[in-house]
């Protein structure tokens, strides 16, 4: 099982439009062999190349706009 996270990160400003930063991420069940990588910043999340991979395989495209 894969859950996707997603969250919206506004830059510290007083403005109505406010800009930031859109953060996503995957957190899948750890393995009986966890894998530790200077990257992983959660024991469960996927490292990028598997977050690409993930995202690549579960997306598609329609009338040009990319649907997940």
């Amino acid at each position: 099982m894969r859950i996707l996270h997603g969250t919206w990160i506004p830059n510290e400003e007083t403005d109505f439009i406010q800009s930031g930063s859109f953060y996503l991420w995957v957190e899948t069940q750890l393995s009986q062999k966890s894998h530790t990588n200077s990257q992983q910043i959660h024991p469960g999340h996927l490292v990028k190349s598997e977050l690409i991979a993930f995202l690549v395989s579960n997306s598609h495209y329609e009338n040009g706009y990319q649907y997940f």
